[in-house]
């Protein structure tokens, strides 16, 4: 089962994200069950093992041997990623004590270009530990799961510490930061009217601050419309047709139970929030993200592109709770690429 499993893991495109992890359980899991089949050989084959603890001794035996085969396969395997410093595409870096096969010219330029400025990272990365410079906020990503007040406290953070350059991952680097920056909307939002962007490398974009307002004046309009009991879509339209803007809109909602709990043995609930923009939701891989089951002030971003931007919110299990929006409004609008560099999605 463990094979077929990893097989399908595979087959469904999550080895990137999911594949390593799931090795050392599958290492450890097949481990085990090739002790326990080596006991049943013992007891099936007629192999008369009186002494329990012999029996016990085989299997620690059979266990020690794998997981030392396994060992070794493993480190043999992370020796072949860190060859010497001699090799094409690598380089030593001194504050991290050997040798980075890809990244050291991007660690290299952010160094020099940040020096002597600080720094706030929604992701760490090498730069900060070259630099010896790091956020004070004690997060990295934190979602709406952390709570309002462990929000506050990172928002807090960011504002007393003013800092000269913010850097996000970047969008091309992982698809995860799509729907990262969606769920900690309530951060980004800090960006934008104090940090443009100015440059990116593979993993990362850096945001400098300059306090020139990216807000784009123009017409728009916003309707909300209850699709069902447990759907609401709203959409943002502008006149503004050949540019990418986002719109910071507060929402204010609830959900609830409508019953039948036991039929769907449902527990708890939860609200998506699924659009069509592709920066924030690509389709390929996942459709949605979520925010907490009910708010008084929360925020959320609409992407316009080609002056139509749409997202839909939907309280699961769809089959036994309702959604209410009490109140949407748009604080304003905002050239997305200005801020937050080019949206190729």
């Amino acid at each position: 089962m463990l094979f077929v499993f990893y097989f399908l893991i595979i087959k469904r495109g999550y080895e990137s994200e999911y594949l390593n992890a799931f090795r050392q359980y599958a290492f450890f899991g097949t481990a085990w069950h090739i002790c326990k089949v080596v006991e049943l050989l013992c007891r099936n084959l007629t192999v008369k093992i009186k002494n329990k603890e012999m029996l016990n001794k085989v299997f620690v035996f059979v266990l020690a041997i794998v997981m030392l085969i396994g060992g070794f396969r493993y480190a043999f395997d992370v020796y072949m990623q860190f060859p010497n410093a001699a090799a094409p595409n690598h380089a030593y870096v001194e504050k991290l004590g050997g040798n980075v096969k890809d990244f050291h010219e991007d660690i290299a330029y952010a160094s020099d270009t940040i020096k002597g400025k600080t720094l706030f990272s929604t992701f760490s990365t090498a730069v900060e530990v070259v630099n010896d410079i790091y956020q004070p906020s004690r997060y990295d990503y934190i979602t709406f799961t952390f709570g309002d007040h462990a929000r506050k406290e990172y928002v807090n953070a960011f504002r007393e510490s003013n800092p000269d350059y913010v850097s996000i991952i970047n969008r091309d680097f992982t698809r995860w930061e799509g729907a990262l920056c969606g769920v900690k909307w309530f951060f980004y939002r800090q960006l934008l009217d104090s940090h443009s962007y100015e440059f990116g490398n593979v993993y990362a974009r850096y945001l400098k601050k300059t306090n020139v307002s990216s807000v784009v004046d123009c017409d728009y309009t916003l309707t909300a419309t209850q699709l069902d009991n447990g759907t609401v879509e709203l959409v943002v339209t502008s006149d503004q047709n050949d540019l990418d803007i986002v719109a910071d809109v507060r929402i204010s909602y609830s959900s609830h139970f409508t019953g039948k709990l036991l039929k769907h043995m449902a527990v708890n609930k939860m609200v998506t929030v699924t659009g069509e923009a592709g920066y924030f939701f690509p389709k390929e891989h996942f459709e949605c993200w979520f925010i907490p089951e009910m708010h008084d002030e929360w925020y959320l971003p609409i992407l316009i592109e080609e002056g139509v931007g749409r997202v839909v919110l939907i309280t699961i299990p769809v089959e036994c709770t309702a959604l209410d929006v009490i109140d949407v409004q748009v604080l304003a609008l905002y050239d997305f690429e200005k801020v937050f560099g080019e949206n190729n999605w």
